[in-house]
């Protein structure tokens, strides 16, 4: 628990430090933003540590240490698999992504099972359910940013161009009530 306050701090703190670089920039001459970059840069190995954290904690029992080292394997597993067939089938190369989407799908993979269980027993799993939803959330969020690709052309009347596999022709512009 102490080790996924201080990631979340140190995150914290990046954060901080992008959003007051105008700020504190402008204190030592000409004021300058971060770039959005900045924050992928950063925030990625924080989310992959956070996600690892959570994979990990299904697998740890109160004064018993490590004790679901199976889960821990299977959810790992699952993960190094899924990005394996992101590389093959050339979806990304980008380590970023791949290493959260493998954290992400861990940590999921180990908390779906005990949660499960807490259900079954009618007890309350809400700490596995909200490990899963942040897992789900940020593998969304890798796939509809990180995985998608765009191009952005300009094309005058009767121009074409290649982009993404596709052949356009730009045509003329018509107006719809």
């Amino acid at each position: 628990l102490v080790l996924g306050v201080l990631v979340l701090f140190a995150g914290s703190l990046l954060v901080l430090a992008g959003t007051s670089a105008p700020l504190l920039s402008g204190l030592f001459g000409n004021p300058f933003a971060v770039d959005i970059d900045y924050y992928t840069r950063t925030m990625t190995p924080v989310a992959v540590t956070v996600l690892i954290l959570l994979a990990m904690f299904p697998a740890f029992r109160w004064n018993q240490g490590l004790s679901r080292q199976l889960l821990l394997a299977f959810g790992l597993l699952t993960g190094l698999v899924v990005a394996l067939v992101l590389v093959i089938l050339e979806v990304t190369w980008h380590l970023g992504y791949l290493a959260l989407i493998v954290a992400a799908i861990w940590a999921a993979c180990s908390n779906t099972p005990l949660l499960i269980e807490r259900l079954r027993e009618k007890r309350i799993g809400g700490a596995f359910l909200a490990h899963i939803g942040l897992a789900v959330a940020l593998i969304g969020a890798v796939a509809s940013s990180g995985l998608s690709h765009s191009r952005t052309l300009t094309l005058s009347k009767s121009h074409s161009a290649n982009a993404l596999g596709y052949h356009l022709t730009y045509t003329g512009f018509v107006e719809t009530p």
